[in-house]
């Protein structure tokens, strides 16, 4: 009877948050970065879909989990070898509502690690400008960005990566 009504209680509290989104911040990401390919040999390219999900401490700022699917692309010449990876980490997000509300700028700072096994183990911390329409006008909203990643191994032998890279995806709430 204790766990029927503890479960009870779980999915009408469940219920009642979710009704009230305000809290929530949802987005989807799709991110492509790269390194130049005659620096140092340090040729990399990811591409990176993530799912970030936190909560919206209010109209300006909000933390969240990235959780990434990545697929790793090094040793670009002449033979490209590629590696699937999952990250997770977390990021805080910063909004700048412009033109009266109706235009937000995200400036979202992010880490995320590697959490498998596997040839390619390695950081990345980010920094992207986000743009996407007000949410005064709509929470849910397609989003283009810019910025800069880090890439650091954790093995030793590999250098540091600092690439450009550019994003599409869509704000949920």
């Amino acid at each position: 009877m204790k766990r029927l009504i503890f479960i009870f209680c779980f999915v009408a509290l469940s219920l009642n948050l979710s009704a009230q989104k305000s809290w929530h911040y949802l987005t989807l990401d799709y991110t492509v970065a790269g390194t130049n390919h005659n620096v140092n040999k340090a040729d990399f390219e990811t591409s990176d879909f993530t799912l970030s999900y936190g909560y919206r401490f209010n109209d300006k700022w909000a933390a969240y989990i990235p959780i990434t699917s990545a697929v790793a692309k090094y040793q670009l010449s002449p033979a490209k070898l590629c590696e699937d990876q999952a990250l997770l980490g977390l990021g805080v997000v910063r909004t700048l509502p412009l033109m009266s509300g109706r235009l937000d700028l995200d400036f979202d700072l992010s880490y995320t690690a590697t959490y498998l096994s596997a040839t390619q183990e390695y950081g990345v911390a980010k920094f992207m400008v986000k743009a996407a329409s007000g949410r005064q006008i709509s929470d849910a909203s397609p989003t283009i960005g810019v910025g800069v990643l880090y890439n650091h191994s954790y093995k030793s032998d590999k250098a540091g990566r600092l690439m450009l890279g550019v994003s599409i995806g869509g704000r949920i709430f």
